[in-house]
């Protein structure tokens, strides 16, 4: 029996006020025709009036809204779990940092005369949530168990801020927190911000429908059973998948099951790790829903212009508020 594809809603239809006056009539406030032009040059107390705005309702306005799949990034605070989801947090952000385009970023000095390697810096984001003042180690060679426990004091770093602060031993409560780890910078975060998170449920597991080029070469990673596999690092097996992947989901509506992923992994030849595909359902790593999204509205009546930023995380009910920003 065919498998009939999931749809992703938020990606098929727009948020705007075009699109509303579109679908509903939502013009009944606007002046009428008959009433002469307004003047030029606003009176005291009057709107000035920002031009290209249409009318939507009763007022001289518009407003769009985006909305981002939070479960498609990497959910920094996943580092803290224990055994195989820990793991598998390492390993896709590993993948993601591992970009060649981004080796400035660990080749230069920072302000404090250091330079971080890529391992160190996921090393850092993990020891900022983690309990105790011991920081981890970190072991490529056994992806399975990425993480160990090291000698070193992980508070010694901070030691050296002005003023001195200490790692908070605790979950991310969000984005703009990430950058109290030391060694983040404004360029680390341009770079990589836009894929990491802190929202989802810490048991939620990457999405593999993605149209971030760099987000679906992390699900690749993340899949293989042998993450140093040659395949991985051959573009042409690499555009292979992308366009088999297209295929699968010629719309960004249309979502790709994990079965399909790994489906179009071994056809490329590249060997999945048993967890997945035995258990495509059930396994740790990947899915193929989310439940947490991002949404930026931005809206504007006359010259003000106002940007809400929410991220909402479904539930039975009517959903959870996690986050909240007015700009």
């Amino acid at each position: 029996m065919p498998q009939i594809p999931k749809l992703r809603i938020w990606e098929m239809l727009p948020v705007d006020s075009e699109a509303i006056n579109a679908f509903v009539d939502a013009t009944a406030g606007a002046p009428s025709t008959d009433l002469p032009p307004p003047s030029g040059i606003p009176g005291p107390g009057e709107a000035v009036p920002a031009a290209g705005l249409q009318t939507f309702g009763s007022y001289t306005g518009s407003f769009t809204a985006q909305i981002k799949d939070e479960e498609s990034k990497i959910n920094v605070n996943k580092l803290n779990n224990l055994g195989a989801a820990a793991s598998a947090t390492g390993l896709a952000l590993l993948g993601l940092l591992n970009d060649p385009r981004w080796n400035f970023l660990f080749e230069r000095e920072n302000s404090l005369r250091e330079r971080i390697s890529r391992e160190d810096m996921v090393i850092r984001l993990r020891d900022w949530i983690t309990s105790g003042n011991t920081s981890s180690t970190l072991n490529p060679t056994t992806p399975m168990n990425l993480f160990g426990q090291g000698f070193g004091d992980k508070e010694g770093m901070y030691t050296r801020y002005t003023p001195r602060y200490k790692p908070k031993n605790a979950l991310f409560d969000s984005l703009e927190e990430v950058y109290l780890v030391a060694g983040v910078t404004d360029a680390f975060m341009a770079a990589f911000g836009d894929r990491l998170t802190v929202f989802p449920d810490v048991n939620a597991k990457l999405n593999v429908n993605t149209d971030d080029q760099l987000q679906l070469l992390m699900c690749i990673t993340l899949a293989a059973a042998n993450p140093n596999d040659p395949a991985l690092s051959n573009p042409l097996v690499i555009e292979m998948i992308k366009l088999q992947i297209q295929m699968v989901r010629p719309l960004p509506i249309l979502a790709m099951s994990v079965e399909q992923f790994v489906a179009i992994l071994e056809a490329n030849g590249i060997a999945v790790r048993p967890e997945i595909k035995h258990n495509p359902k059930q396994n740790e790593f990947l899915d193929d829903s989310s439940g947490t999204f991002r949404i930026q509205a931005t809206g504007q009546v006359g010259n003000v212009t106002k940007t809400l930023v929410t991220v909402v995380r479904s539930d039975e009910g009517l959903g959870r508020v996690l986050y909240y920003r007015e700009e």
